[in-house]
Order: structure tokens, then C-alpha cells, then sequence
């Protein structure tokens, strides 16, 4: 449609597939930016280094959820996020 010059229709037609890739992979491209923005804070990386270096349940489940075998929701509860940086810090 679009190189035949009808260009709404070709629109219509790709906006079905727009969606659907938005619902395919919108967690995983939130998680991406929550990586994103703790990789640009010192301080958040070391935290999160340091819980998932004692936390091999919540690093796998991470590396899962990059790797796209673990649904993204996983690491997007609040569960996750709060033990992750919002625990105290253990001493070891």
C-alpha cells in the first residue's frame, strides 16, 4: 500500500502490529532502562552489585529476564526492586 502512494492504509495496517510489539516487549525494554539509569549512578550500581553478589537467586532471575527466558514482570515487582535497593545493607 505504501508504495502504491496509499499511505493511511498501509498506516492502519502496520498499527495492529505496532501495538502488538508494544505489549510483546514493553517489559523488557522498561527493564533495559532501568539498567540503563543504575549503570549511570555509582551508587546504584554498587548496590544493586552488591545484593545480586550475595542474592545468586535474584542475579539468575535478572540474567533470565535479559536473556528473554524469564517473563520481564519478574524483576518489576516491587518485591524485587526493594530488596534490591531498599533493604539495608548487610554487613559480611
Amino acid at each position: 500500500a505504501t508504495l502504491a502512494g496509499r499511505t493511511r492504509l498501509a498506516d492502519r495496517a502496520l498499527a495492529g502490529y505496532a501495538a502488538a510489539r508494544r505489549r510483546e516487549f514493553a517489559g523488557h525494554w522498561l527493564v533495559e532502562r532501568m539498567i540503563a539509569a543504575v549503570v549511570a549512578h555509582p551508587a546504584l550500581i554498587d548496590r544493586a552489585a552488591h545484593v545480586l553478589s550475595r542474592r545468586k537467586d535474584m542475579a539468575d532471575l535478572l540474567v533470565g529476564v535479559t536473556g528473554a527466558v524469564v517473563p520481564p514482570g519478574r524483576v518489576l515487582r516491587p518485591g524485587f526492586v526493594a530488596t534490591l535497593f531498599l533493604q539495608p545493607r548487610s554487613r559480611v
